[in-house]
């Protein structure tokens, strides 16, 4: 039994920390004799079956069922005594196994600070060429400007060179990620990784299956950095689960047609995001920075709180939500804007010549005169039933957009700051 009645025990199972249970709730709980097992005092993950403080407990389990060794039977004596004898070197069976990896920080460093630069050098571009862009289909506006209207093309061919830079550079800080992605996915190698490094990339180029994979590569690489640092025992940041997510769920959104455009800005953003993320912890497991965790009362930290995970959530849904709304306000808002200012002027201008020629006196109206009229009433009609209420309601319809978009976007940029403030406590305690 163990030294104090009141020591509490926490064991892995799955990767999965479970506990604390007093050690009579050890077996009711799922105990096995190799289970890694930890408590206040113990140096680092144990099998239960190596503590002697659970001796007691594990006497209550059956045997282990062990196979019958070739050199104990009797009829396998001569067979063996011919074979040579092995050359491996015989190891002390006291001492623990450690099978990390090992890579000192430049491994990871160097990908990580080429793909991050690029990535927002990108996100940049992007930004500014749509500006830009916003800025040339002001046509009416520039027309009245002589210098901006002859300036005009230069506005175009300017967007057009800033989307062909952010996407050289997006292409290549793609690579940058992907190359992040293998080696963070080498660095967890110890056993219990979900995937391997290979695996992890070259199945994100499967049709279709990609979109399934990409939970695998990004999440999945969330969890096991911090299962990884749980289980040495490392002094490391939590990986942001929410972001690994948010990430995968952008790329698939991104796959619709229409709303898939707002995903992929946001992951422009997302994605050196995560990538600073998982170099912030996997940089604590290389060799040059691995320190162990001191002991504490319930062992390794936990993972994010629900006020954390239900924030981040948030702002990944309403960003999703409100980028495609704030773009097409913010683009179509203007153009509307313009086309209600020109039919509402159509619609007064007809309206004015519409009064003059019915005031003209009747001996002065011609043929030509009155065919003017029936003109003129047909573009009233039309203009005033059906072209400017149309007109207005497009108008409305995209204001309300471009206010949606604004309002969500704040509210998800103010979910993810509290979510990031959450995180960064978790991890300072």
């Amino acid at each position: 039994m163990p030294r104090d009645m009141s020591t509490k025990f926490y064991f892995l199972t799955d990767d999965e920390k479970k506990g604390p249970f007093a050690s009579a709730e050890l077996i009711a709980a799922g105990l096995q004799r190799d289970t890694l097992v930890w408590f206040k005092g113990c140096a680092d993950w144990t099998p239960a079956e190596d503590l002697p403080e659970l001796a007691e407990v594990l006497a209550e389990l059956p045997p282990p069922r062990r196979r019958r060794r070739i050199e104990d039977r009797p009829e396998s004596a001569g067979l063996l005594a011919e074979l040579p004898l092995p050359r491996c070197k015989p190891r002390d069976q006291d001492a623990p196994v450690d099978l990390r990896p090992r890579y000192p920080e430049s491994y990871l460093a160097r990908p990580y600070r080429a793909g991050y630069s690029l990535m927002m050098f990108a996100l940049g571009l992007v930004l500014f060429g749509s500006a830009v862009s916003l800025l040339a289909l002001w046509d009416e506006w520039l027309a009245g400007n002589s210098i901006l209207g002859r300036m005009q093309l230069i506005f175009i061919l300017t967007a057009i060179g800033c989307g062909g830079v952010a996407l050289l550079a997006l292409i290549v800080g793609g690579i940058y990620f992907l190359v992040v992605l293998y080696r963070a996915w080498a660095i967890v190698q110890d056993g219990h990784a979900t995937t391997t490094p290979g695996a992890a990339v070259g199945f994100l180029f499967i049709p279709l299956f990609q979109f399934y994979w990409i939970f695998v590569a990004t999440l999945g690489l969330a969890k096991a950095l911090n299962g990884f640092a749980d289980r040495h025992r490392l002094a490391a940041p939590r990986a942001s689960v929410l972001l690994g997510g948010t990430l995968a769920v952008y790329y698939v959104v991104a796959a619709i047609p229409f709303l898939g455009s707002g995903a992929a800005v946001l992951n422009l953003l997302i994605v050196p995001l995560f990538m600073q993320s998982i170099y912030r912890t996997a940089r604590c497991f290389c060799t040059e920075n691995a320190t162990a965790v001191e002991d504490a009362e319930t062992g390794p930290r936990p993972a994010a709180t629900g006020v954390a995970r239900l924030t981040g959530i948030t702002a990944a849904f309403l960003g999703v939500v409100g980028l495609p709304c704030l773009s097409i306000g913010s683009v179509f808002t203007p153009i509307q804007w313009h086309s209600y200012q020109d039919y509402v002027r159509i619609l007064e201008h007809n309206k004015a010549r519409l009064a003059r020629l019915e005031n003209l006196p009747e001996r002065e109206r011609g043929e030509g005169t009155r065919q003017e009229i029936r003109m003129a009433r047909s573009m009233v009609d039309s203009y005033g039933q059906f072209a400017v209420p149309r007109a207005w309601s497009h108008l409305v319809g995209f204001s309300v957009s471009l206010l949606v978009g604004v309002l969500f976007s704040a509210i998800a940029v103010l979910c993810a700051c509290a979510a990031r403030h959450s995180n960064s406590r978790l991890n300072s305690t």
